[in-house]
């Protein structure tokens, strides 16, 4: 039988006598990245979503509630657990400590107050990931009230702290810096064999009529004489990907990382926007080759074709929630 996703395990309580509380003040802007590092060293979660071009970040650490939903229908139950949070929820925002005001009229930016950051699996219900060494450790589906909250935007920052009982946590300081690493070992996953011969068989497929569309990924294993850092990689894909959204989920010892350029979906007010991409080139060393490898993006049938289907698909997908798309 599904576990029910409001559990003690879940969520710590549901405080209807005694409301959990969620505080949004204004505070110094922060380094994002340094934030999450330390945060979730000190507290074994952490959650990065970084945006560098727009000078927008929102950074969470610590866990004041968490669902784990069963991984058959994980949206759905994390919907179901959420509202009935929030519902114990007593929000206040300060614009200066000690300065209360109501939640509407201190300024806050919107991406304040108490939000989830969520991850799910590309299919939770893939048994397989539970013995892959990589992803074994992290949940096939999670939501997660940080305890603590930084938003950035624009050169000002607001910290939300939320609270179930006692005081707010305190402040962690960032951990050393750790010793460069040099890379001792790589290996791509699979072979180079493999690989071909998967190729082979979807080169079939298409013959046959049986695929459209196929995405092929590959792995590559990277050994190094010491533990990785996060905070050089995410700067790294910051200088070069500025223009991406860059993301990092700390989950005990493990730090999944990246930058995308692709926005699956965003809301602000009635109107739903979506940017998936397919079909893609390497950035040129000029804007002069820029624009000569955009216009062969544009020229090209295949990329053009591929394009098609996923506006397609995220068309038929938003049909049925939208007025107009």
């Amino acid at each position: 039988m599904p576990e029910d996703p409001m559990t003690a395990r879940s969520a710590p309580r549901r405080a209807a006598a005694a409301p959990w509380r969620s505080v949004v003040r204004e505070v110094a802007p922060s380094d994002p990245v340094r934030e999450f590092v330390a945060g979730w060293s000190a507290t074994g979660r952490g959650f990065l979503w970084w945006r560098p071009a727009e000078g927008f970040a929102v950074v969470g650490t610590g866990a004041t509630l968490t669902c784990l939903p069963h991984p058959g229908r994980p949206f759905a139950a994390v919907d179901t657990w959420w509202a009935r949070a929030r519902a114990d929820c007593q929000r206040t925002d300060r614009q200066r400590d000690g300065d209360s005001a109501g939640a509407d009229s201190a300024g806050a930016d919107p991406a304040t107050g108490p939000l989830l950051f969520c991850g799910v699996a590309f299919d939770p219900a893939d048994e397989r990931a539970a013995s892959d060494p990589y992803w074994r450790l992290f949940p096939p589906a999670a939501a997660v009230l940080p305890a603590q909250m930084t938003t950035l935007r624009a050169g000002r920052a607001w910290r939300t702290v939320n609270t179930i009982d006692g005081p707010a946590p305190a402040e962690a300081a960032p951990p050393p810096a750790g010793a460069p690493v040099t890379i001792t070992a790589t290996a791509d996953l699979p072979e180079l064999a493999g690989w071909s011969r998967r190729v082979r068989r979807l080169t079939e497929s298409f013959a046959r009529g049986e695929a459209e569309k196929v995405v092929l990924a590959r792995c590559k294993r990277v050994v190094a004489d010491g533990p990785f850092s996060a905070e050089p990689v995410l700067r790294r894909l910051a200088a070069a990907h500025a223009e991406s959204t860059v993301f990092a989920v700390g989950w005990d010892d493990r730090c999944f990382l990246g930058a995308t350029p692709e926005l699956l979906v965003s809301t602000r007010g009635t109107a739903v926007r979506s940017g998936p991409l397919a079909g893609s080139r390497p950035r040129g060393r000029t804007a002069a080759e820029d624009a000569a490898l955009a216009a062969e993006l544009l020229g090209s049938d295949k990329d053009r074709r591929e394009h098609a289907l996923v506006v397609d698909a995220v068309a038929a997908a938003l049909h049925p929630l939208c007025r107009r798309v």
